[in-house]
């Protein structure tokens, strides 16, 4: 009787001690399914991908999650802001950090002049399917605080895709050549 309630008891705190470390690993890491072709070739609509959440450094080729704007674009405002609890997100590519020079290909959108940097605490991003991605081309630059998440990896039939080169047109350095973003 008295081992069996030993068991019973260990059950109980093993049950407790799983219960726990899910909420905990619910509480660092998002699930994210994606929805639209602007991450194609690397993600296509209906994948899922996990998202560690909270302060990360952010790397330029990093595949982030983002609170999509409210308006029509991020705001201006320098200083970075927590970002709303709730709302829709949207994926994208990490292209220029803070310090960094803004790609010319954003640069022209933007009317701004060859050169010019991107600001303190603000990140440019691009999907992949340029031809099909609202991102930092018409939103502006992206406020630290609007990043939700770092996709920490993908899967290995997915990351040749992602790793493609500046050079080759696309968006994203090689994973050698990820660094952090410059600030």
């Amino acid at each position: 009787m008295t081992r069996l309630r030993g068991a019973q008891a260990a059950a109980a705190v093993a049950a407790l001690a799983c219960g726990a470390a899910v909420v905990r690993l619910r509480g660092r890491w998002l699930h994210v399914t994606v929805d639209g072709p602007s991450m194609l070739p690397t993600l296509a609509p209906g994948d899922r991908v996990l998202a560690r959440r909270g302060p990360a450094v952010v790397l330029t080729g990093d595949v982030v999650v983002v609170h999509r704007p409210t308006g029509d674009r991020w705001s201006p405002d320098p200083a970075p802001r927590p970002a709303p609890a709730t709302g829709p997100l949207m994926i994208k590519r990490v292209v220029a950090g803070p310090g960094d020079r803004v790609p010319a290909l954003v640069a022209s959108g933007w009317d701004a002049p060859a050169g010019t940097r991107v600001p303190a605490g603000r990140y440019v991003l691009l999907g992949d399917n340029l031809d099909d991605s609202l991102d930092s081309r018409i939103l502006g630059s992206c406020p630290a605080g609007s990043i939700v998440g770092v996709v920490p990896r993908l899967s290995p039939s997915r990351a040749p895709a992602a790793a493609r080169s500046s050079a080759s047109g696309r968006p994203g350095p090689a994973p050698a050549a990820r660094r952090p973003a410059a600030g």
